[in-house]
């Protein structure tokens, strides 16, 4: 195997997995042999793109062990994929023997020229692993501001845990014309300045109506319209990537396997997305850094919800509290009784606490949230509070 080409996105919707199977299609025209690795648990994947519903999946594989040629499925145009590959931290707490037969069958991966890993989108350990064991990554955006930032993001954490290979950015679905040439180019200069400057870019792949009708049909476009924009798209990065196999030791699949199981649960790397994603808004100065150098304003500080710490009261006394003055919010709370008898407390403490001894209104339930209205003094009509009885919060909406 010569490479492992992971390719990856900040976020869902911006045309990752049509990307790595019309690549893989690209690489099979031109004579290599290809496997796609779905490893994503959207509802769009690569076999879902030809219309497939496969039988066995690669967790099959490792959990319960079906045999690695029972999983492949026949693409297009030769193209093997092999569905469903998820799971790979449990590998890590497998008896040595088991890894060792499980080692042993992907090792038949050997004999595909290109592997196209087409990892979840998002911040996730198996997302950065899975890219981070991988000879070159592909990280795709499109126009929206946080499918390019969440993209830089998902470079970044891969460089910060001692990625040392290929990693380009992929502009996707971008209207023709001047102003998308200039966004790419922003953002390839803002990754160099903010990132690191051995960031490249491939060439944009423009909107083109040929993709849609492609999906609808279940055929890459590759196959179908070779001659359209989009096609030829992609024929630039297939030939980047075959101009580009200065790999050596060749690829080994069965340790990329169990690299991303390792990687999977790093404790180190886990701690830094959960940095990551706990950032308030306004707060992340590296992602204000990126939108500062595209030209776009930074994010404005959220407000941060209000938990609640008090001491619950008795259920009893808290009923008694609500039932005659508010009879809307008396018989909220005897419907979520019958239906969830855990959430009771939940919901009075939550109540009490927002109403702070006032009348509470409850004018609206959507879902297993409500709307309240606390009358205050001096403020006719009150504040108006949405309770989130999952998370314990109560998020003001002056």
């Amino acid at each position: 195997m010569k490479k492992i080409i992971a390719v990856t996105s900040g976020v869902e919707g911006v045309g990752k997995t049509c990307i790595a199977l019309n690549l893989s299609v690209a690489l099979q025209k031109s004579g290599a042999s290809v496997c796609v690795l779905e490893a994503g648990s959207g509802v769009n994947t690569s076999a879902s793109l030809i219309g497939v519903d496969p039988d066995f999946t690669f967790l099959d594989f490792l959990k319960d062990g079906v045999s690695l040629d029972k999983v492949f499925l026949e693409g297009p145009l030769g193209v093997t994929i092999i569905p469903g590959c998820a799971g790979f931290q449990k590998l890590a707490g497998y008896p040595g023997d088991t890894q060792m037969k499980i080692a042993k069958e992907i090792k038949a991966l050997e004999k595909f020229d290109y592997m196209i890993v087409d990892t979840p989108s998002g911040l996730s350990a198996e997302n950065i692993a899975l890219s981070r064991a991988a000879d070159l990554v592909v990280a795709v955006y499109n126009k929206e501001t946080d499918a390019i930032t969440q993209a830089l993001v998902c470079i970044k954490l891969l460089l910060s845990h001692n990625y040392s290979k290929e990693a380009m950015l992929a502009p996707n679905m971008l209207e023709p014309g001047a102003g998308s040439e200039k966004l790419a180019q922003r953002v390839e200069k803002a990754s160099k300045a903010n990132i690191s400057q051995r960031i490249k870019s491939f060439p944009i792949l423009y909107m083109d109506d040929v993709v849609a009708r492609s999906v609808a049909d279940k055929k890459p476009f590759m196959e179908t319209s070779p001659q359209c924009p989009a096609s030829v798209g992609i024929e630039q990065i297939s030939a980047s990537v075959l101009e580009n196999n200065n790999i050596d030791p060749a690829c080994d699949p069965a340790k990329y396997i169990f690299d991303v199981a390792k990687y999977s649960i790093d404790s180190n790397l886990a701690a830094n997305i959960d940095k990551q994603k706990s950032y308030q808004d306004g707060e992340d100065k590296f992602k204000n850094r990126l939108l500062k150098a595209l030209g776009l304003p930074p994010v404005k500080k959220a407000k941060t919800p209000e938990k609640i710490s008090a001491k619950r009261p008795a259920v009893e006394s808290q009923i008694h509290l609500q039932s005659e003055p508010s009879p809307a919010v008396s018989k909220y709370i005897v419907d979520i009784f019958e239906k969830n008898v855990q959430a009771q407390e939940k919901i009075l403490t939550l109540l009490e606490n927002m109403s702070g001894g006032h009348t509470g209104r409850a004018q609206e339930k959507i879902g297993d949230k409500a709307q309240v209205s606390v009358p205050e003094p001096g403020r006719p009509s009150g504040k108006t509070f949405f309770l989130d009885f999952d998370e314990y919060l109560l998020k003001q909406n002056d």
